[in-house]
């Protein structure tokens, strides 16, 4: 629990202080006005370049959040499905890697061997079941 509460800690000071530095590495960081715009899950970061590109997901509700076979749409081209019955807990994140790897409870994979994720600027749109945008993240230049 401690570890978890100085995780949040230290990625809310990262998003606070985030440089063009930051940015030029392929970290983008919704900044806060936008957050508090939400009322449950949001597209929080997104991390792109060579290696594990991923998309964060993080919510403002109250109550653990069922995403599941939600979707992610990046680029308006590529979709990104969450698998069922997968959860996002009460100031939890959810992080959608684009490659391959093993879902757990805090991270799930797309199992694409080809980056997705513009390196400079992109949109990244998260939808609910139904298609209903949720929420939008304009990331880069």
């Amino acid at each position: 629990m401690l570890r978890r509460a100085l995780a949040a800690l230290v990625l809310l000071a990262c998003a606070a202080c985030q440089s063009d530095d930051d940015k030029a590495d392929g970290v983008f960081v919704m900044p806060q006005d936008q957050v508090e715009e939400h009322d449950g899950a949001y597209v929080h970061e997104v991390v792109t370049g060579d290696g594990d590109e991923l998309i964060a997901l993080r919510s403002n509700s109250t109550i653990e959040e069922d995403l599941g076979n939600w979707f992610i749409e990046v680029g308006g081209d590529q979709r990104l499905t969450i698998p069922p019955s997968t959860f996002i807990s009460v100031d939890g994140e959810l992080r959608v890697h684009i490659g391959q790897g093993e879902n757990d409870g805090d991270d799930v994979y797309a199992g694409l061997d080809a980056e997705v994720l513009d390196d400079e600027a992109g949109t990244v749109v998260l939808r609910d079941v139904f298609g209903g945008e949720v929420s939008r993240f304009e990331y880069g230049d």
